[in-house]
């Protein structure tokens, strides 16, 4: 018998907890806390704006001790909330209003405060809303009591302006954007767009973003950019978007150091290492990390990760002991490896005394990578940092303007028969006539030294040359540097070692 009255008894009380968790509160009915689902607002939420003579009124029975009330006709109470429901509690009385009248998004409807007394009634609801922004004006009718004590919307809705507020930060960095932004109404998940010009077209870099923040690291450093932020809601509404924000990603520099370090993703190789100081030391952006290579003629090469439009190169360096040091700068360009700079002499000095040299000026031009060769002689080479007199960095990706890419003719004229210019009268093609060449002398170190000559020069060269293997002559050959004299000299002449040369290679040209 015991055994049945407490089952009976369980019974009672699973079937009250189910009816409790299904239960909703009537229009009519007190609501002293929010339901399930739901969340609450005070009357004074400064998102509510009162217009007239509304007044606060402080009881103990009241949400928060204290609602809003007038007497006057036309006194409004507004507010826009996000959500797909709406709660009006407030106090009842005899004495009050019959009609309150609510406009949600245009739409009108009325609802009464006259019944039994008491407070945190549940006086008005709206349903099954379309999720998103509404407007509520709330409007007086009668010189009766009218009051609002507080506000139930939906338990993820938010009650204030419709227009987002927008909290964004675009912060440049060295070869990336970074983006952090305030959330934005209900939005779960946003998309980042991007164009090269004010106003657009843009294009979508990221989508589905649910986190409020992204870094951009296919930028191109000195190009401005123009971004802005799209946030959806679980619908994938569009429900705000923000304006568009300018930023131009910039180059790190070196303290006390001319020029820019070489973008990130350079990579660095050397011809020779010493122990852990590698080739990579000489771009980290610290005076206080070397390359540092076992020999005294050695060479370092930089590769960029997009093409480069430079006009010069400064070195940080030391060396032990003091010593001149050659310094010869070398371009990649469209495939070809070609100097430069002249040979550059700086005086580095020993390891207490670091330096920052004179800058070297190179062949203004685009390259996709750099070469210097480090003639150290009684010293190791050595390399403390590079920076890098970078005028523009030069795209790849063909969705970037000014590209040197050619863009090919989408409707191209057909031509199957091209005729000839002058067909009638057939010209020999005329035999050029070589009073030029380009002398490349490649040293034992691997190092290449080239020079623009006249046949006369090169074949003053070969005799001399030729005269040495012979067992006759000097031991080193001066060849004028013509078009690479730099300064106020008269001339400017470059030895070269016969002991030095491995090779030597003309290639012979016409200017006519």
């Amino acid at each position: 018998m015991k055994k049945l009255a407490l089952t009976s008894l369980l019974s009672l009380l699973l079937l009250l907890g189910f009816n409790q968790n299904i239960y909703a509160a009537s229009v009519g009915e007190k609501l002293t806390s929010p339901e399930a689902g739901w969340t609450r607002f005070d009357d004074k939420d400064p998102n509510i704006i009162y217009r007239g003579n509304w007044r606060d009124n402080p009881g103990s029975l009241y949400y928060s001790s204290s609602m809003k009330l007038t007497s006057s006709i036309g006194d409004t109470a507004s507010f826009p909330f996000f959500g797909d429901k709406i709660r009006i509690i407030t106090d009842s009385n005899t004495d009050h209003t019959n009609k309150l009248n609510i406009e949600i998004d245009g739409a009108l409807e009325s609802f009464t405060l006259n019944r039994s007394a008491g407070g945190q009634y549940l006086v008005y609801e709206k349903l099954n809303l379309t999720n998103k922004w509404h407007t509520v004006v709330i409007t007086t009718t009668e010189t009766k009591v009218s009051s609002i004590d507080a506000i139930d919307i939906s338990k993820d809705g938010l009650l204030g302006d419709s227009t987002i507020i927008e909290r964004v930060n675009v912060t440049p960095e060295e070869s990336s954007v970074v983006l952090d932004w305030g959330q934005m109404g209900l939005a779960t998940t946003y998309s980042i767009k991007r164009s090269t010009i004010s106003g657009g077209p843009y294009k979508t870099i990221v989508d589905d973003l649910k986190q409020l923040k992204y870094s951009d690291t296919d930028v191109i450093n000195f190009k401005k950019y123009y971004y802005k932020i799209e946030a959806y809601d679980d619908s994938g509404n569009l429900i705000y978007a923000t304006k568009d924000y300018s930023v131009t990603p910039p180059y790190a520099a070196v303290e006390s150091m001319e020029g820019f370090t070489p973008p990130i993703g350079t990579t660095a190789k050397a011809t020779s290492t010493y122990s852990n100081q590698t080739a990579d030391k000489a771009l980290d952006k610290s005076l206080d990390t070397k390359w540092n290579a076992s020999v005294p003629v050695a060479s370092l090469e930089l590769n960029f990760p997009r093409r480069l439009k430079m006009n010069f190169i400064q070195l940080a360096a030391q060396t032990t002991p003091q010593a001149q040091v050659d310094y010869t700068i070398f371009g990649l360009k469209d495939g070809e490896w070609t100097q430069v700079s002249p040979v550059s002499t700086r005086t580095v000095s020993a390891n207490t005394q670091m330096r920052v040299l004179d800058r070297i000026d190179i062949t203004e031009g685009v390259y996709s990578a750099i070469r210097i060769n480090v003639d150290a002689r009684s010293s190791w080479a050595s390399i403390h940092e590079v920076t890098l007199g970078i005028m523009s960095e030069l795209p790849i990706d063909p969705d970037f303007p000014g590209t040197e890419t050619p863009t090919p003719d989408p409707n191209p004229t057909p031509n199957p028969k091209p005729e000839p210019s002058n067909p009638s009268v057939p010209t020999e093609p005329s035999q050029p006539t070589s009073d030029r060449a380009i002398l490349v002398v490649t040293l034992d170190t691997g190092l290449e030294k080239e020079f623009d000559l006249s046949m006369k020069e090169v074949n003053s060269f070969i005799s001399w040359y030729e005269g040495k293997q012979s067992g006759s002559g000097t031991a080193s050959y001066a060849i004028d540097k013509h078009n690479n004299n730099k300064g106020p000299f008269s001339t400017r002449k470059d030895y070269v070692i016969f002991n030095k040369i491995l090779t030597f290679d003309v290639s012979e040209y016409s200017t006519k």
